[in-house]
């Protein structure tokens, strides 16, 4: 899929469900909303500040950089490979499914705006929250899931 670089107005882009290995979208710099999920890719290039909704579930994903998506609101990465995720520049994130990789740590402390956390299926031994942060709807379920999981609070 390399001609969608000279799509450089596409605010939205749904590529689901196809056969890609490679995406390239950092040309398409309005981007608001990419789901690329239940594809075969290994490399996925993001440098699309505007983006707020990210679904790349169901890939061969190892490594995943949203560093640059500050506006990200939603992100779905579950289902990949990915042995570590880092969410700090995600200061706007509400949602976050990172459901089926292998994570064994993850940092949400710098996302205050998270309502949704699904981690489950992961070889998880620590997890790290904001004090401030709005956990208590799905703190439960993932202490019942990991009942040895390290869990920090962070000031």
């Amino acid at each position: 899929m390399t001609e969608i670089k000279y799509f450089t107005n596409l605010k939205e882009l749904d590529c689901s469900s196809n056969q890609l290995s490679q995406l390239d979208v950092s040309n398409n710099t309005l981007l608001t909303y990419l789901d690329c999920s239940s594809n075969n890719l290994t490399q996925l290039v993001l440098n699309n500040t505007q983006l707020t909704s990210l679904g790349c579930g169901g890939n061969d994903l190892s490594q995943l950089d949203v560093s640059n998506n500050t506006q990200l609101m939603y992100l779905n990465c579950n289902d990949n490979q990915l042995t570590q995720l880092d969410v700090s520049n995600n200061t706007q994130l509400t949602e976050l499914n990172c459901n089926d990789n292998q994570l064994t740590q993850l940092d949400v402390s710098n996302n205050t705006q998270l309502t949704d956390l699904r981690c489950y299926g992961n070889p998880l031994e620590k997890l790290i929250l904001a004090a401030s942060q709005q956990y208590k709807d799905w703190y439960d379920s993932i202490v019942e899931e990991y009942p040895d999981l390290d869990i920090i609070i962070s000031e």
